[in-house]
């Protein structure tokens, strides 16, 4: 797979092993379990409290075998050299400090011909969008239905550096910074950016609830997410969101 080629297809052997970083309940994780061609995954989180809800899903799915959890700090821990077939995050590494540590030593338990895959929030650090990407989105505010705004409040508020730390001192950390840093550490990267930055914007403002359990949500749910691909597209807004295939060589 050559740089920003978007070759995403692969070959995959029943007997890979996997290493999945900041899991935490690990949902997706085991959606992929779930297909059958992976031999083993080992599940990384820091939150004890996630890695037990992880393991309650392993053995009601009948696939503890094939799953270890593991809690630990992959900022901390070594990894065996040339020990995994793919390195996974889940909208994980966004929550990293230490980008070009942890890839390289990412990098390094891979196999050769291994792979990196990462699915990640890649836009402003600690949500600290630029006014030219939050102008549109106040304005449209404005005109929502009160039923579907947080709070009834009739101005969008977006999260402060201080708030967005006291919540989680890892979020968004350097989000901005890891299609350079995975990029800096693979010769090899593919990356499929996705849409969702105008939804991503504009839904800190929303009272998510009746977005999915009411049918005036579920339409402006698909009208946001229309607008979002059409602001993308017309280049209006950037990516916030993007998938990353990077091999080892």
């Amino acid at each position: 797979m050559a740089r920003g080629s978007n070759g995403f297809g692969r070959h995959i052997s029943t007997d890979e092993k996997i290493r999945g970083i900041g899991v935490g309940r690990a949902e997706t994780e085991f959606a992929l379990i779930s297909t059958g061609v992976f031999s083993h995954y080992d599940l990384y989180d820091i939150s004890p409290v996630a890695l037990d809800a992880a393991k309650q899903q392993a053995a009601a799915r009948g696939s503890g075998q094939q799953v270890a959890c593991i809690c630990a700090d992959i900022h901390t821990i070594e990894l065996a050299p040339e020990s995994y077939d793919i390195v996974t995050f889940v909208a994980s590494l966004h929550h990293i400090d230490d980008l070009d540590g942890v890839l390289q030593k990412c990098r390094v338990a891979l196999k050769p011909g291994g792979h990196l895959w990462a699915v990640e929030y890649i836009g402003p650090d600690r949500f600290q969008y630029p006014d030219e990407h939050t102008a549109f989105a106040k304005r449209f505010y404005r005109s929502i239905h009160p039923g579907l705004k947080k709070l009834w409040t009739p101005e969008l508020t977006l999260p402060s550096v201080d708030e967005v730390i006291a919540v989680d001192p890892t979020e968004a950390i350097h989000s901005s910074q890891i299609p350079e840093a995975i990029n800096k550490v693979f010769a090899q990267v593919d990356t499929l950016y996705t849409y969702g930055t105008f939804a991503c914007i504009l839904f800190w403002g929303l009272l998510h609830d009746a977005l999915y359990e009411a049918p005036l949500g579920n339409e402006f749910v698909a009208t946001v997410m229309d607008i979002d691909a059409m602001l993308i597209d017309r280049g209006e807004l950037p990516h916030y969101f993007a998938y990353f295939v990077a091999t080892k060589e």
